[in-house]
């Protein structure tokens, strides 16, 4: 019997074909922020293809992080969306490329000639100092585009992964006799697959919404992205930060679920 998260992968091959044509870069017509947001949306779709097809024991502890990237992406181009010109957009991407790549040479270049000074390395300073008028950080363009709660949510829940964490450490450690305790991100495996299948198609749904104007998908693309959102809505639990599982608190039974669900329908809000 195939499995929803199945049936899901194929609405996204069905429309990987399409999602590859309307961001191809056209470098005679596109600027950065067209070049930008193409590569953002075909790293969501990408994520979204590859978590639903995670097997079991498949490590999906060591994809999650890549959700905050994405999460990022997201709200930055919606900040540039809506507040900038379109010259605006590629001014500041470009002055945002440059002062990366040069911060991220003197980076290098420090922990090289400490560690492997032998190991020639690109350093570089620029000709001419990029602009301070920079974008905003992160969280900050969040609240201009009121997706503050969305940052806050995908931060916390993957920067357990990413920083040091004794929580989640100890939250992968597993035992069938309550005296011995093997440790492996094995143990959370199904968490996390469900966490990146969730949450990466929740961010590509997002994305098609909010740029379908710039990279003009078909009615046909935009139906999908319906079917899929459906299947979004029908879920009655999404992975959350902290489960009740974890922290020995006995959760809701299924049928709750289903009444509060069919309740917050029947009031006119989404499930």
């Amino acid at each position: 019997m195939e499995s929803t998260v199945d049936h899901m992968a194929k609405y996204l091959l069905a429309i990987e074909q399409e999602t590859r044509d309307r961001c191809v870069v056209n470098l005679n017509v596109d600027g950065t922020y067209a070049n930008v947001l193409k590569g953002c949306y075909v790293k969501c779709f990408e994520f979204a293809v590859f978590s639903c097809g995670l097997e079991p024991k498949s490590h999906a502890y060591f994809l999650a992080p890549a959700l905050r990237g994405i999460c990022e992406d997201f709200i930055a181009l919606s900040y540039l969306q809506g507040k900038k010109s379109l010259n605006e957009r590629n001014e500041l991407l470009k002055n945002r490329m440059l002062l990366l790549v040069f911060e991220a040479a003197a980076k290098q270049q420090a922990f090289f000639q400490k560690r492997r000074a032998f190991q020639p390395v690109f350093s570089s300073k620029p000709k001419v100092e990029p602009p301070k008028t920079m974008l905003p950080p992160t969280r900050n363009m969040a609240s201009e585009v009121a997706l503050e709660d969305m940052y806050d949510f995908m931060y916390a829940i993957t920067s357990d992964v990413v920083h040091f964490n004794p929580r989640v450490i100890i939250r992968n450690a597993w035992s069938k006799d309550r005296e011995r305790f093997d440790h492996s991100v094995n143990n959370f495996d199904v968490y996390y697959a469900d966490f990146c299948q969730t949450y990466g198609i929740y961010f590509l749904c997002l994305f098609a919404r909010a740029f379908q104007p710039e990279l003009m998908f078909s009615s046909a693309y935009m139906d999908t992205a319906t079917k899929l959102e459906a299947w979004l809505d029908e879920k009655l639990r999404w992975p959350e930060a902290v489960t009740f599982e974890e922290m020995n608190v006995e959760g809701p039974a299924e049928v709750l679920r289903i009444v509060m669900k069919m309740a917050r329908q029947s009031s006119g809000g989404k499930a």
